[in-house]
């Protein structure tokens, strides 16, 4: 599903306040600087949940060129059209299509007037077809009636009533007796002189048809475009300024599977006129090819039209989201006469191999194409010549029945994120779009929770992909630990320093709960809007920043400190599952630091040098529950500190092992350089009993690490 904005990376560091006063560090010392790095956010980019009337939920998230919509769940009748038309985006699911702009106020499904109000409480006036017909509409709470009008509110509780009443008795029985159903809002005041212009639909049965359309100026930024309903003759009427303008309108057969999107020439208004759009004229197929057999879950068909004058932009754009699951032929009308501007047709999917397939797999594909519609049949075909390939594992308790795994796609105009529902635990191959400009990023979320809460979530920076590549990766994979992020948000960008140091300042960024793949990042959960983790930075006998959720500050600190310590505390709260934590402490001396890698930035200037703070990367033998084999096994442990690509002079590294809420017990670690290996004997137990594991390690330098993963695996059961 597509969300907004891809995944946050690496950006800048020192956003976090300081608890040490300026003063008791010299008043005549400069500012800390805005920036180093910051830790990537484990987190899907932030969404707006909204219910349309309805009863349709979506996720709203701001793009560059206006909302970007999401449906939580499929649609009512299988799919929506939204209409990004002008300062407002409508969506219009297809349940209602030949009602809204008629029947159905089209202010009732702006997304931007939705989001202004109360969502649980919209307003809205009922105009009844006659004096004696004002019979109640299922899901509107009224509160007053005079005459044909009624006043009432569409509630959460409401919209429920009204979707189920949608979905039995169809919207032209339900809205029979209603002329209008509309919202609250402010009339436009044009500023410019008016022409009227009516338009006709023609279905695809030749006959006259009610349908949303959207009527578009094409050659002035400046100049508004609309959305207009035709009604069941299928004619409406628009006041439209001097200009270019063109019509484009989607319809939907979801019974015989085929979608409409069609649309007129280019025409000019400067007196009263009339124009026809006849949705028969989308005659040119467009086809998706995917190289194995795949159900297609979602299919978002996008036509965008970009005018540039005067150094302004208007970018207006018509797409068709197919939620059905059902196989759709999909038609648009061949470009006729001369093209203004830009026009740019979208094709993204989201697919699923079959229920009965013997592996499992996804698609997530990305297609696109400029300029005029041709009359001939357009292809998008993926296969391994555009794709990455994914062999994918997804760690975590048994019970994660929400668990998703989120794909981010991107091109120049928007980001758009698809789910994949897992259901727990699992393996299946990811197929991904890898084409120039298009980015890809992946967000694994254990469990979804309330509108700002984050439960299990590991994140990897949007990059561009290889084609041809099939790449292993594991997600979520214990035990989760602390993790500087070293590896650049995308091949080929740099890498903001996580941990960096000069005469006055020091900066820290750290994730507290990554799992073992270095590229990826996890944050403390939070839940009820609270954040689990705790972080508190010290040195020269002073707490120099101190927080809760994941570090990412810079601040001062005193000439002379010998020892810089930080401390990052996080925790795993999945329902129906042990709590795991991590507590880490790692410390350097300031002295011990190194010179700027190359490829590595930082905002301290050309006095900063890195802290090679201590961390560790852990392999334990777990089945995907994070359930060990029992006998002797051997849980690797790759040290390493920040700026080297590998860790030198590494002088101890000791481990501990619990089970359950028993004692401590010291385990041999063996290996050097930066590889050991901690040998363990699993026991086979009756009952669910966790593990706990503790690590040690010390360098030359004087660097520490002491890092407790509590609950970080289980035993084995009979």
């Amino acid at each position: 599903m597509k969300l907004t904005t891809v995944i946050a990376g690496a950006l800048a560091l020192g956003l976090g306040a300081t608890t040490g006063s300026a003063s008791a560090m010299g008043s005549e010392r400069p500012q800390p600087p805005v920036a180093t790095a910051t830790p990537r956010t484990a987190g899907p980019i932030a969404t707006s949940q909204l219910a349309l009337p309805t009863g349709d939920v979506i996720r709203v998230a701001e793009g560059p060129t206006g909302p970007v919509v999401t449906p939580d769940g499929a649609f009512t009748g299988g799919g929506a059209t939204v209409y990004r038309v002008g300062r407002s985006t409508y969506v219009v699911p297809h349940s209602v299509a030949s009602l809204v702009g008629t029947k159905l106020s089209a202010q009732l499904f702006d997304v931007r007037a939705l989001s202004a109000g109360d969502p649980d409480r919209v307003p809205v006036t009922i105009t009844y077809a006659a004096p004696d017909s004002p019979t109640p509409v299922t899901g509107v709470d009224i509160t007053r009636r005079a005459g044909r009008t009624a006043y009432g509110y569409l509630t959460r509780a409401s919209r429920a009533r009204f979707k189920a009443a949608l979905a039995g008795q169809g919207a032209g029985r339900l809205l029979r007796n209603v002329a209008e159903i509309a919202g609250h809002g402010t009339p436009a005041n044009p500023t410019w002189a008016m022409h009227t212009v009516a338009i006709d639909v023609v279905g695809v049965d030749g006959r006259p048809s009610g349908a949303t359309i959207a009527v578009l100026n094409v050659d002035d930024p400046a100049k508004p475009s609309y959305l207009v309903g035709a009604n069941g003759t299928g004619r409406s009427k628009v006041s439209l300024p001097t200009g270019r303008y063109q019509v484009i309108g989607a319809a939907t057969d979801p019974v015989a599977g085929v979608s409409y999107l069609a649309s007129t020439r280019e025409f000019v208004v400067d007196a009263a006129r009339s124009v026809t759009l006849d949705l028969r004229t989308a005659t040119t197929p467009l086809v998706t090819q995917l190289h194995r057999a795949a159900r297609r879950d979602m299919v978002v068909t996008a036509l965008t039209r970009t005018i540039s004058k005067g150094g302004t932009d208007a970018v207006n754009e018509i797409e068709v989201i197919e939620t059905s699951g059902r196989p759709t032929r999909f038609y648009l009308s061949p470009t006729v006469g001369s093209l203004t501007g830009t026009q740019t047709l979208q094709r993204f999917v989201s697919a699923s191999s079959p229920k009965d397939s013997a592996d499992r797999y996804t698609y997530t594909t990305y297609h696109s194409r400029t300029g005029a519609i041709p009359s001939s049949e357009i292809e998008f075909r993926s296969d391994t010549s555009n794709l990455t390939a994914y062999p994918s594992s997804f760690y975590g308790p048994a019970e994660m029945p929400g668990a998703v795994v989120r794909t981010a796609i991107a091109d120049r105009l928007e980001t758009r994120t698809f789910d994949t529902p897992l259901g727990g635990p699992a393996r299946l191959t990811r197929y991904v779009t890898a084409s120039p400009g298009v980015t890809v990023g992946t967000t694994y979320v254990q469990q979804p929770g309330a509108d700002g809460d984050r439960v299990g979530v590991f994140t990897a920076p949007a990059s561009v992909q290889v084609p041809g590549v099939v790449a292993r990766d594991g997600w979520g994979k214990p035990a989760l630990h602390g993790r500087f992020l070293t590896t650049p948000q995308a091949p080929g960008d740099p890498v903001w320093c996580p941990a960096c140091i000069n005469d006055y300042f020091v900066g820290v960024a750290q994730n507290p709960m990554a799992d073992n793949n270095i590229a990826h990042s996890g944050a403390p959960d939070v839940v009820g809007g609270a954040d689990s983790g705790r972080y508190a930075l010290t040195g020269g006998g002073m707490t120099l920043a101190s927080g809760t959720g994941a570090i990412n500050t810079s601040t001062f600190y005193l000439p002379g400190t010998k020892t810089l310590s930080l401390t990052q505390s996080g925790r795993r709260t999945l329902s129906g599952a042990t709590a795991a934590s991590v507590t880490t402490t790692t410390s350097v001396r300031p002295k011990a630091a190194i010179a700027l890698p190359s490829g590595w930035l930082c905002s301290f200037g050309d006095d900063c040098r890195v802290l090679p703070f201590l961390s560790a990367d852990y392999d334990a033998p777990i089945n995907l529950s994070g359930r060990l084999a029992a006998g002797r096994q051997q849980i690797g442990v790759t040290v390493r500190q920040v700026g080297r690509a590998s860790a030198v002079g590494v002088t101890s590294v000791k481990a501990w092992i619990r089970h359950g809420e028993g004692s401590w017990r010291a385990v041999p670690a063996r290996g050097e350089g930066a590889a050991y290996e901690v040998a363990v004997d699993i026991p086979t137990v009756t009952r669910p009993t966790p593990v706990s594991l503790r690590v040690a390690v010390a360098d030359e330098a004087g660097s520490t690490l002491t890092e407790t993963m509590t609950n970080a695996f289980t035993l084995p059961q009979r």
